[in-house]
């Protein structure tokens, strides 16, 4: 059962623990990584929420200006995790470009954005 500090071994979905708040820090898609490299690292974060160790996620979008559909539909997998356990997932620090991605792929309803990750821990410690 993988835990918070096992997320720490992420090379493409970097974690930082806010309080009850997982902030998830997509490296991107140019990043060289094998395909079985994002699976393992979703399950270290999908395994932490199911320990309850975790309340929601703050998915930190500041690395990178453009996320291909791998990572989006990871992201969207972590979101359903977290939902389940009533909790929820914003972003911040989207881009324009990405932005325009996700509303084209009516996705921007699923997220809330927020221009920072300050403003986005505020928004969820409500």
């Amino acid at each position: 059962m993988a835990t918070v500090a096992e997320t720490k071994l992420n090379r493409i979905f970097l974690t930082e623990r806010e309080g009850r708040v997982l902030v998830v820090i997509p490296h991107g898609d140019s990043v060289g990584y094998k395909n079985e490299d994002i699976p393992r690292e979703i399950a270290r974060v999908e395994q932490a929420i199911e320990n309850n160790e975790v309340e929601h996620l703050v998915f930190d979008l500041g690395q990178s200006s453009y996320f291909g559909t791998v990572v989006i539909g990871a992201m969207h997998a972590l979101t359903k995790v977290v939902e389940r356990h009533d909790g929820q997932a914003v972003l911040c620090k989207v881009s324009e470009d990405m932005s325009r991605i996700l509303s084209a792929m009516n996705l921007d309803t699923i997220w809330m954005a927020f221009d920072t990750r300050k403003v986005a821990l505020k928004a969820l410690a409500r």
